[in-house]
């Protein structure tokens, strides 16, 4: 989250769901959950510990690359992009 463009605009209007991933530690996770909420006021949510060996960056290559979504964001997520039309150029 720290290499995000403008964390703190984010921050301010979202609550950001953390999920593991492959090499992720749970403690790890909580530790930067608190130094995002004393540096940026802000508000994160860890998810279920279940790990997703997937990336926003593998998510948006794969609509680049005209490939489905569906089973790796929500319905209305998968919506949005699709309707906006992001990441296809």
């Amino acid at each position: 989250m720290e290499n995000w463009l403008n964390p703190g605009l984010i921050f301010s209007g979202a609550t950001v769901a953390v999920a593991l991933r492959d090499s992720s530690d749970t403690d790890v996770l909580l530790e930067k959950s608190i130094i995002y909420q004393e540096k940026f006021n802000a508000k994160t949510v860890l998810l279920n510990p279940k790990r997703f060996d997937y990336s926003s960056s593998e998510i948006r290559k794969r609509v680049s690359d005209g490939l489905c979504i569906d089973f790796f964001v929500p319905k209305a997520v998968s919506d949005y992009i699709k309707n906006e039309r992001l990441y296809t150029e």
